[in-house]
């Protein structure tokens, strides 16, 4: 394994940390202060969007890696399956939304909460990840 696979992955593990605890700080206030069905529609959306991430993140590393992936002459074709790659990511999010939302009966605005909250830890995330630090 190559030292950018490394950094990718150690950049995910920290990315689903941060996802993790944002969401779980949410979910804990959310049941202090609330009830148990609105905290865990919280948590069912930020599980949407960590499931999302890492389909995406495995989707990128097939992609990348050398003995699985593309060859490097292809270049369109490696553009053309990095955008089937984030059109995947948006089916799923979208379907795992409607699941929540239509199967489980979850609370819409905690699940929304809980989705919009997680994808912020995005923002946290470029700060607190850096490619090649140790």
């Amino acid at each position: 394994m190559g030292f950018a696979a490394k950094a990718y992955r150690r950049m995910l593990f920290q990315m689903v940390l941060i996802q993790a605890a944002l969401i779980s700080l949410m979910v804990i206030l959310e049941y202090l202060f609330m009830d148990i069905g609105s905290s865990l529609a919280l948590l069912y959306g930020g599980l949407v969007v960590i499931v999302a991430m890492l389909v995406s993140a495995w989707r990128f590393m097939l992609l990348t890696n050398p003995d699985k992936g593309l060859e490097k002459s292809s270049n369109i074709l490696s553009v053309t399956e990095l955008y089937k790659g984030t059109i995947l990511r948006f089916v799923l999010v979208i379907a795992l939304l409607t699941i929540g939302l239509v199967a489980l009966k979850l609370e819409p605005l905690a699940v929304i909460i809980g989705f919009c909250i997680t994808q912020l830890s995005y923002f946290f995330g470029a700060r607190a990840t850096r490619w090649g630090q140790q």
